[in-house]
């Protein structure tokens, strides 16, 4: 889904609303993954759903903020490395 097909867009909230009704999960069922902070971890964490953040820069996630990804990455490659295990 294309949010400008939608009329709304990241960090609206009914975005992410609309792709979980269309998924047909709840929001602790889903994750979020990408690299910008706000529209892809912090906007979505407000809704209950877990995000990972692709941290390209390795500047880490800024002291004291309120937000926490459940997991920072620096590629897609760290991802898969962590999910398979033996692979």
């Amino acid at each position: 889904m294309i949010d400008g097909e939608v009329g709304i867009g990241k960090p609206e909230a009914g975005i992410y609303l609309l792709a979980l009704d269309r998924l047909g999960v709840s929001a602790d069922e889903a994750w979020m993954i990408g690299d910008n902070f706000e529209w892809e971890i912090a906007a979505p964490q407000k809704l209950g759903i877990r995000g990972i953040w692709i941290d390209h820069r390795g500047a880490g996630v800024a002291e004291g903020s309120p937000v926490q990804p459940c997991m920072v990455i620096r590629s897609w490659d760290d991802l898969l490395s962590r999910l398979c295990v033996n692979g």
